[in-house]
């Protein structure tokens, strides 16, 4: 029976020992290290993309501009995706969802535009592929008809600014999502700050971005317990950073995503590795407090991280060193990857 020495990742965080499998199911972890193992190194449940945007991939050369100006309402992304052709934004998305599975993410939530048009487009996208896609959609007409029919759809709303929005409308999705168990995310503090108090009464499932924050403003958010998710390359492209040491002293629960697809590669290492870069010290420190969000299926109600007995055989080996995890997961390359779907390696 095949198994793999290292460091694995389970429900009690990182153990050394060895992982079996057969039939395209895991069959047993231990901590042993038997010999003649098909690989060692850091293994993994997928990596899960926080957020994007999948629809503008297809844009190749984006000019410089102001958040609004690029990727606001009525902005040059929404005029690109307005004149596309349908052609031309599945393709864009598949190539960028081929992307995500070659790095190791076999899960994404991606904030749909298009209303039920665009979740159509999403699944079209990634109809056939090994990945889970969370299709958080967004109303076009808003009427009540599209949002019951896009609740039936898509796995909940995934909104821009509240300052983009009527509040009452926001509050309407949100009721009703929350009514049929479904995910409200919403944009929230990236161009200005917004109103904290207005977001608690949303109760999202998670934030995005959350850049113009003040700390009275984490200390609610971390009261109310609202995930937030950040995306360096993106933030970066408009001059802004996320405050990434700040949401984690005030309790913040972090979590990783590559935003746009016209803006960065869909890339959860690539985006790990910026995120690294730019990072001071104390950065570099809390960093490996973080690398477990990677993984955390819990953000969109799903399962607990880590792998276990019984199991699809579906997980990633990163060829590191395993004696320090975060750290091997933190200075990974693409070519350090080995990524088994139910048991089969696909570097081949």
């Amino acid at each position: 029976m095949p198994h793999i020495n290292g460091a694995i990742l389970t429900e009690d965080g990182f153990v050394e020992g060895h992982i079996s499998f057969e039939n395209g199911v895991i069959t047993g972890m231990e901590e042993t290290l038997p010999p003649y193992p098909l690989m060692s190194g850091i293994v993994v449940p997928p990596f899960f993309n926080a957020h994007t945007h999948l629809g503008d991939s297809f844009i190749k050369d984006v000019p410089a501009g102001t958040i609004e100006e690029i990727v606001g309402p009525g902005g040059y992304k929404h005029r690109m995706l307005e004149s596309a052709h349908d052609e031309a934004i599945i393709e864009g998305m598949r190539r960028s969802i081929e992307t995500m599975i070659s790095t190791g993410t076999l899960g994404f939530a991606d904030f749909r535009e298009g209303g039920i048009k665009g979740v159509e487009l999403l699944k079209k996208a990634a109809d056939g592929l090994p990945i889970k896609p969370v299709a958080l959609s967004r109303p076009v007409e808003g009427t009540g008809e599209e949002v019951d029919a896009l609740l039936k759809i898509s796995d909940g709303f995934g909104m821009s600014s509240i300052s983009d929005h009527d509040f009452e409308f926001l509050r309407m999705l949100s009721e009703k999502a929350h009514k049929k168990g479904k995910i409200f995310a919403i944009h929230f503090s990236e161009r200005i700050r917004e109103d904290v108090e207005k977001l608690l009464d949303l109760k999202p499932d998670l934030i995005v971005h959350a850049i113009e924050l003040t700390g009275d403003d984490m200390d609610s958010i971390a009261e109310a317990r609202i995930p937030v998710v950040i995306c360096p390359r993106s933030n970066r492209f408009f001059g802004k950073s996320p405050k990434f040491c700040e949401l984690l002293e005030h309790g913040i629960e972090v979590h990783l995503g590559t935003d746009n697809g016209m803006l960065a590669e869909p890339d959860m290492l690539e985006e790990l590795r910026f995120l690294h870069s730019i990072s001071g010290n104390e950065g570099k420190k809390l960093l490996g407090e973080m690398v477990m969000s990677l993984f955390e299926r819990k953000l969109l109600k799903g399962d607990a991280i880590g792998l276990k007995e019984g199991q699809s055989a579906t997980f990633t080996v990163i060829k590191k060193p395993w004696k320090y995890p975060e750290k091997g997961i933190l200075s990974a390359e693409k070519e350090d990857l080995h990524i088994f779907l139910r048991g089969s390696d696909t570097n081949g």
